[in-house]
């Protein structure tokens, strides 16, 4: 048969050569991809942990809020300034007593039993 060439006993052993070393390129490649400094398991630990550092940052920013409104409330020159505040904070906090005052400590005598 004319224009029919005969495969010699090579090709074929260098076509699987050859598709051996494209899947072991690729492989390589996707380990790489996966596991380096540079790669998508690292990505995704670092995503996770901004998540969790936005989060903690919501949650500073409202206890700075909070606390901002607090000195605000003890605050003698702001409008918002609240004297009876600064006489709880002093008994609770401190354990002040005003004049002819007693202060009694309770102390809880029962043990937790687990």
């Amino acid at each position: 048969m004319p224009g029919r060439r005969k495969r010699k006993a090579g090709s074929r052993r260098n076509t699987q050569h050859h598709w051996t070393f494209w899947v072991l390129g690729i492989l390589v490649t996707v380990i790489i991809l996966v596991f380096s400094d540079l790669g998508l398991l690292k990505l995704y630990r670092l995503k996770k942990e901004s998540r969790q550092i936005k989060k903690e940052i919501v949650q500073l920013k409202s206890e700075i809020d909070s606390l901002n409104g607090m000195r605000d409330r003890l605050d003698e020159d702001s409008p918002d300034f609240d004297p009876d505040l600064i006489i709880r904070i002093a008994r609770e906090k401190y354990g002040m007593v005003d004049k002819g005052e007693r202060m009694y400590r309770v102390e809880d005598q029962r043990k937790e039993k687990h």
